[in-house]
């Protein structure tokens, strides 16, 4: 899948407990092959990894289990998301690399590990 980035809003945060700073912020994606501008998604960085989190939220759902106690779980629910799951993966993964380049060329220029969260 043909990915470009759009632009990267990063945010310095600083740690009060290690002192790290780390960085964080969102980055904007435009999807070529389908024409789609994808915003919002989520860029940290602690130590030498990076985590992307595609855009969505997360919501706590109460289940009943057997025994009728109340069990709380939380879900992650994408805001965007493909039917077919192979497209799910190429978006996933072009997501991550097209990313890692940008914030290296750009913010950290060093190689960091990549490292996917709230995604399928």
């Amino acid at each position: 899948m043909k990915v470009e980035v759009i632009d990267f809003y990063p945010r310095l945060i600083k740690d009060n407990k290690s002192n790290i700073i780390k960085y964080i912020g969102t980055i904007s994606l435009y999807l070529i092959d389908y024409k789609i501008d994808l915003r919002g998604i989520l860029v940290k960085k602690r130590k030498k990894k990076l985590f992307i989190c595609l855009p969505g939220k997360i919501v706590t759902d109460t289940e009943i289990n057997e025994k009728g106690e109340k069990i709380k779980k939380n879900i992650f629910y994408q805001y965007f998301s493909f039917q077919e799951i192979e497209k799910q993966k190429d978006l996933i993964k072009s997501c991550q690399i097209e990313t890692a380049k940008y914030i290296y060329k750009y913010f950290i220029g060093e190689n960091y590990e990549i490292r996917k969260c709230c995604s399928k």
